[in-house]
């Protein structure tokens, strides 16, 4: 735990089961925020070379300390739940819980309260006066990251690069243009080489077998989707009405979720707490990229929040300490059986945000910037989407785009200026993503598909750990015999 002891308080079996309930949820993301507009103009400033790195501000850590009337405020929360884990841990022989609960409680707790004081350090960097301060809020800074997301893998990230490298040495470029993006990643290459080959994640019958297991138990608000051609596409509004229309097909948690437009935020966004699914103002999405959304938000996201909130046990509503990376790999690896493949954007997207870690952090041998970082990926992607040899100017865009839109990710509460200075959180979609492939392949192999997925949503924990979900099965058979 967090290394700080204290006396031995006896504390009633209410009140340790009070601390045990302690309100700790925390997202940290919604901290790096900036406003729609602001975003896409410091973007197209960063793009076009005008501006070194985008010139954010982030509103909600400016007033990470504002008090709002009837709300907890940072402080609060913070408090209660840096007691809440004292407590625990003075109580651990108490009798009352077991030592494999009080980790499994105060284990929440505590990456919750390392969350918190990951948006304290973005706001330290972001404030700090002079150069110690800011050393000093970037190695805190980074520190968190690694307890929270952990280190890059940098097997994995090798035999991704080695699979880029072979990409671009047998590219042939049909232009002049092209022949000098290719010739800037090929010396790249000649000094960093990289080695292994990427895994078989699922094979398409395996994918196929999850999609059918999807439907049979989503097929009913599936059904509320429109079948229109992929040419077709929807704006936000629409895109929230019709999945409110889904939400409600079958009676999901009383009517209590919805889908909302929401102009403040940059990507898709679940709230358990308001049990609110928020979209970009800017969504525009076809039908079949809808089904796998919704199937990614909703399946995952929102389902596992509700069966955990049904057990009574209230971390198990938000999340135990190793949750967060496997819950996102269900959530990609739902929307690839949805598409039947693993060629999709979904698992593409995860794939090149782990690349764009690796190089941020200096997988390779030296940490990069937010603009170093950008220029490598955009290139890797434009040799990648090349038409017949030709990266022409629409191709470039692209490629700049997702570049860019990948670097936000990665950059995001930062200013984008200190190399190796990242939110870690985009590497685990990946690493989720490979832990759920061999949990659901061996189910597969095992023929017990449905009872894994059954597992897989008794609330959010880490499924694919046995020890967690042997203990979450524990600890939920108990609160029911409490219960009855």
């Amino acid at each position: 735990m967090l290394g700080v002891s204290i006396m031995q308080t006896q504390k009633s079996a209410p009140e340790i089961q009070a601390y045990v309930d302690v309100k700790s949820g925390f997202t940290d993301y919604p901290y790096f925020q900036d406003s729609t507009a602001r975003r896409a103009e410091s973007q197209r400033a960063f793009i076009h070379g005008s501006a070194y790195e985008p010139d954010y501000l982030y509103p909600k850590l400016d007033r990470l300390y504002d008090t709002v009337e009837g709300k907890t405020t940072f402080a609060e929360r913070k408090r209660d739940t840096y007691e809440a884990i004292l407590e625990l841990e003075a109580n651990k022989g108490s009798g009352v819980i077991s030592d494999e609960e009080y980790e499994f409680y105060a284990g929440g707790h505590e990456m919750r309260l390392k969350k918190m004081m990951l948006v304290e350090a973005a706001k330290r960097l972001r404030e700090a006066g002079n150069s110690q301060a800011v050393q000093t809020a970037r190695q805190e800074f980074m520190q968190l990251n690694h307890e929270i997301y952990g280190e890059i893998d940098e097997a994995v990230f090798g035999a991704m690069m080695a699979t880029e490298s072979r990409r671009v040495a047998n590219f042939i470029p049909a232009d002049e243009r092209t022949r000098n993006i290719q010739q800037q990643l090929l010396r790249y290459f000649d000094m960093h080489e990289f080695q292994g080959e990427e895994a078989e994640l699922l094979t398409n019958s395996e994918l196929i077998a999850i999609q059918k297991e999807l439907h049979r138990r989503f097929g009913k608000e599936l059904e509320e989707f429109p079948d229109t051609p992929d040419d077709v596409y929807y704006d936000a509004t629409q895109c929230a009405d019709i999945m409110n229309r889904a939400i409600n097909a079958d009676g999901f948690d009383g009517g209590k979720w919805k889908f909302e437009v929401s102009h403040e935020i940059s990507i898709v966004s679940t709230h358990v707490a308001k049990k609110r699914i928020y979209l970009p103002a800017t969504t525009r999405r076809n039908a079949a990229e809808l089904r796998r959304l919704y199937l990614h938000e909703r399946g995952v996201h929102a389902d596992r929040s509700v069966k955990g909130e049904a057990t009574g046990v209230r971390l198990l509503k938000y999340g135990t300490a190793k949750s967060a990376d496997v819950e996102e790999g269900d959530g990609v690896l739902y929307e690839c059986a949805e598409a039947g493949t693993m060629e999709n954007p979904s698992i593409n997207r995860a794939r090149d945000r782990y690349i764009v870690a690796g190089l941020a952090l200096g997988a390779d041998g030296q940490p990069k910037d937010g603009r170093q970082t950008y220029e490598m990926m955009w290139r890797l992607l434009a040799v990648k989407y090349a038409e017949d040899g030709f990266i022409t100017e629409a191709v470039e865009a692209r490629a700049k785009k997702e570049a860019t839109v990948h670097d936000d990710n990665a950059f995001r509460g930062t200013n984008w200026a200190m190399p190796g200075v990242i939110y870690s959180k985009l590497k685990v979609y990946y690493e989720g993503i490979m832990k759920d492939a061999a949990y659901y392949r061996q189910a597969i192999a095992d023929d017990r598909l449905s009872e894994a997925m059954d597992d897989s949503h008794i609330g959010n924990i880490d499924h694919t750990n046995p020890q967690e979900l042997y203990f979450a099965k524990r600890i939920i058979a108990k609160q029911q015999a409490v219960a009855a």
